[in-house]
């Protein structure tokens, strides 16, 4: 089956276009921008230019093929001039990237008439209708939830509306959403939490699937002679940007705002966001946080052999693939409900999952964990043995089943 991916973002892409390959379909992808293993000579001129280089190498992967990428000069273009007139208005520019994006995309359906076309959420509802009239099958994959789920958050959660963008432009984006889904012929989602968000308003459960991210366990994994408990500072570690939708707050205020009966250390890995500064004020005063605003999966893996729990109480996280990697690592991790990879926990075996927006359950489980740390080698097996079922197998294998659905 000819298959054309179009995003004009990375994201977890390249992952469903090796999917695809294996199962031997032909797949193109359409993106905005991408570094070529071969660069052709334009390329090799304006990566010269200081921070473009710098954003190419972030759009390149040695398991594609060259021959498969298609870019444009508009999505070229806009992806580093648009970013400089919007620096201040992240979710527009984003917004207006995916429509010029989309835009595009309708020229490479009529050229390549594929049998069926994969768009992401807010950046193919133009390619959608033009497949449709051609009779091209559509495949809808979001990374995210149902947008009516975010309004929710925007109301609960006051911090939530910065972050996702005006209430002009979050109409005008959820808008666009939901008339993708709509068009789609089929919807892929990253959890059964996410999926469950859908299901909740109004989509058929036979329109709707579940493609779990996989992790990668050559570079995620537990050393066998590392199973021994420390005696004394307990470690902790948060992965993840430093943003309040990813519950880093309630996290600081579980761990520094009252004394903890134990001593402890945590390690907190991610770039900057909304919630850097108020970070930088714990780590003025506590001098047991280490931050690292970016680590390689190396360094990070390294990291995490360290560590005896992953936090993560975010507010919202479809999938988040660092719990599956930590755990590999034989790392157990407490995460909120609003977190897809919370179907990897089974509470007090390999972790626990609470609310989200509750500093006093985290700071209740990680006294819970701190007097029951001789079970710890428990937790780490039990961590390791979930986290082996979402294997890129696993993933192959739900795609393949919802592309059933255009057989």
């Amino acid at each position: 089956m000819k298959i054309l991916v179009s995003n004009p973002s990375k994201q977890y892409t390249i992952q469903l276009i090796h999917a695809l390959q294996q199962l031997g379909h032909e797949v193109h992808f359409f993106t905005a921008i991408w570094q070529y293993q071969n660069p052709p000579y334009w390329q090799k001129i304006v990566s010269v230019i200081p921070g473009i280089k710098n954003q190419f190498s972030k759009k390149s992967a040695h398991e594609i093929e060259d021959e498969i990428i298609i870019t444009s000069w508009p999505g070229i273009l806009y992806k580093f001039f648009g970013r400089i007139i919007l620096y201040f208005d992240v979710e527009r520019w984003s917004y207006w990237e995916d429509r010029i994006h989309d835009r595009m995309a309708t020229k490479w359906i009529r050229k390549l008439q594929p049998n069926l076309f994969i768009g992401y959420e807010k950046s193919c509802l133009f390619s959608f209708r033009v497949a449709k009239k051609m009779g091209i099958h559509t495949l809808l994959d979001c990374s995210q939830v149902h947008p009516n789920f975010i309004a929710k958050l925007r109301t609960d959660f006051p911090f939530f509306k910065p972050i996702t963008g005006s209430e002009k432009l979050f109409a005008a984006i959820s808008t666009t959403k939901k008339l993708e889904y709509q068009l789609a012929d089929q919807i892929g989602t990253l959890s059964d939490f996410a999926k469950q968000t859908f299901l909740d308003n109004g989509i058929a459960t036979d329109k709707i699937g579940v493609v779990h991210i996989s992790y990668n366990p050559n570079l995620f994994y537990r050393k066998s002679n590392t199973n021994s408990i420390q005696k004394g500072t307990r470690k902790f570690i948060y992965v993840g940007a430093v943003m309040y939708r990813k519950g880093i707050a309630d996290l600081l205020q579980a761990l520094f705002d009252d004394k903890t009966d134990f001593e402890f250390q945590l390690t907190i890995v991610g770039p900057g966001g909304d919630a850097t500064s108020l970070l930088d004020q714990y780590i003025q005063k506590h001098s047991n946080i280490i931050y690292h605003s970016f680590l390689g999966h190396e360094a990070l893996c390294n990291i995490l052999q360290e560590q005896e729990l992953l936090l993560l109480p975010s507010y919202l996280d479809s999938w988040a693939v660092v719990v599956p990697e930590a755990m590999a690592c034989g790392v157990p991790a407490l995460v909120s409900t609003h977190t897809g990879a919370a179907e990897l926990i089974t509470n007090n075996e390999n972790g626990w999952i609470i609310e989200p927006g509750q500093p006093s359950q985290i700071r209740k489980q990680l006294l819970h964990f701190h007097q029951n740390i001789h079970t710890l080698p428990s937790w780490r097996s039990g961590a390791i043995e979930a986290a082996s079922l979402y294997s890129s197998k696993r993933y192959q294998e739900e795609v393949n089943q919802l592309l059933q659905h255009y057989v």
